[in-house]
């Protein structure tokens, strides 16, 4: 089944993908987490705050985490929801970079520190204790020899502060380094916003391509942000969907998700799912999990809560370890692109229970864990 979703891929034009967004990431900004499903006229300035908390995986999926391999991208139940104490360690998602040159959040095993949030983004630098972690084909996003310091305020922002070293990264990488560190510290309930300063000085555009850096970074700002057929420039919503690959050596398949602008729509449940459903973009090196003949019947957001309708295809053709999969992909495209917190899937109308691999009677809510590399 995966063989023929990945023959169904075709070659990615990144380069021509990165010159777009260099045009269009100027005058768009991204809304991957609003209050509701109602997009505004034009995206909103890129001080958005998201909500990106730490949540527990629903009970439901636990049973399909414990039956798969460690490097696979499950939904896992975590315990103790509370950061490490002394002695302890911690799961953090970091972003890194694969062989087909996304941004990947891997979930990595953290000794206890001070500050979580300054250590984790030690775990992204080239030859930091983070790089023999890394699966085959993987590479860390930070220059060798980048030093770092973490302050989070108050008001939810975190100051970066540089060495001299992170302005030694290939210009290229440049877009993928801002998202890849705002989306790392913003997996913490306590980070809504993220700055950037290069020894002491505030960095009002990277230093190599010179990339215009906001005065508060969001998760406004996307990830592997692409642009869909038929939007425009300051006419599009976004939506973040989650698709998979493989690794280089064929070990292990795992999330990557991918902002896609969209023409511009009020419903962002609906559209979101839609893309979901219509599957990578011509081109790319990712395939969809959820088949392209699944039919969506109906989508509803009410408050906090996402209910979805589709017909059986959505499962798949195998019964047990695809269905999983196809799960956790609308989950976490709903949670991302609405700001939901949690999932009910209905299968023709119905809940579904397949043994104690699936079990849809009961809402899905986001996971603690995202390609875990240590469960």
């Amino acid at each position: 089944m995966m063989k023929k979703k990945r023959a169904l891929a075709r070659l990615s034009p990144l380069f021509f993908v990165f010159v777009l967004l260099l045009m269009f990431l100027g005058g768009c900004s991204f809304i991957p987490f609003p209050n509701n499903t109602s997009a505004p006229i034009d995206p909103p300035p890129l001080n958005t705050a998201s909500d990106a908390g730490d949540t527990l995986a629903s009970d439901t999926l636990s049973q399909a985490a414990a039956n798969t391999s460690e490097a696979s991208p499950v939904m896992t139940t975590q315990v103790n929801t509370s950061d490490a104490s002394p002695n302890m360690t911690t799961r953090k998602a970091m972003y890194v970079l694969d062989a087909h040159g996304y941004l990947v959040p891997l979930t990595v095993r953290l000794p206890y520190a001070d500050s979580i949030a300054k250590q984790v983004l030690t775990y992204m630098v080239k030859g930091g204790p983070g790089e023999v972690l890394l699966p085959s084909g993987f590479r860390p996003l930070l220059p060798e020899g980048t030093r770092l310091s973490v302050d989070v305020r108050d008001d939810g922002t975190a100051v970066v502060d540089f060495s001299s070293e992170f302005a030694h990264y290939d210009p290229a990488d440049e877009l993928k380094i801002v998202q890849g560190i705002t989306w790392t510290l913003t997996e913490f309930p306590s980070i809504q916003a993220v700055q950037f300063s290069l020894n002491g000085y505030p960095l009002e555009e990277m230093p190599r391509a010179h990339y215009p850096l906001p005065k508060m970074l969001t998760r406004a700002i996307g990830l592997n942000t692409e642009l869909a057929d038929g939007a425009e420039p300051g006419k599009t919503s976004a939506v973040t969907l989650y698709f998979e690959a493989e690794s280089e050596d064929g070990t292990m398949n795992y999330y990557v998700p991918v902002t896609r602008l969209i023409p511009r729509t009020q419903d962002l449940a609906r559209a979101a799912m839609e893309e979901l459903i219509k599957g990578p973009l011509p081109g790319s090196k990712l395939y969809g999990t959820v088949l392209p003949s699944t039919i969506l019947h109906s989508i509803t957001v009410q408050g906090s809560e996402a209910k979805v309708d589709t017909d059986p295809t959505l499962l798949g053709s195998e019964p047990q370890e695809p269905s999983v999969r196809s799960v956790q992909a609308v989950a976490l495209t709903l949670m991302a692109s609405t700001g939901v917190e949690k999932v009910h899937i209905l299968i023709n109308g119905k809940n579904i229970q397949i043994g104690k691999t699936l079990d849809l009677t009961q809402p899905v809510v986001k996971p603690k864990s995202i390609n875990p590399l240590v469960l």
